[in-house]
């Protein structure tokens, strides 16, 4: 098993670990290895740090339904960080192919 850290938002410093468990090639992509599953979600945009998500998840594991109830309205959805889509980091890896 292999890792690798992934420096993400300029802005709020965020730093993730990628670990490797292993790989499935997918033709489609151009011989790249292709994420077929995962866990947890990404943090929401402009959370507010590592602070603010901090706080976030505090609140969903705690059931603060105030505290949700704020987030929500600031988010616009209701966030679940144990969701994880492989098609959706598809989605966002070939939209940005497309911008470069």
């Amino acid at each position: 098993m292999s890792s690798v850290l992934s420096y993400l938002g300029y802005s709020d410093n965020w730093l993730h670990q990628v670990i490797f468990k292993g790989c499935k090639y997918d033709t489609n992509l151009f011989g790249y290895p292709a994420c077929t599953a995962g866990a947890r979600k990404d943090p929401p945009e402009d959370i507010g740090e590592v602070e603010g998500y901090n706080l976030l998840l505090e609140a969903i594991a705690t059931k603060n339904k105030k505290a949700i109830k704020e987030f929500k309205a600031w988010l616009g959805y209701d966030y679940d960080p144990d969701s994880f889509s492989a098609d959706q980091l598809h989605l966002f890896k070939n939209s940005m192919r497309q911008i470069k």
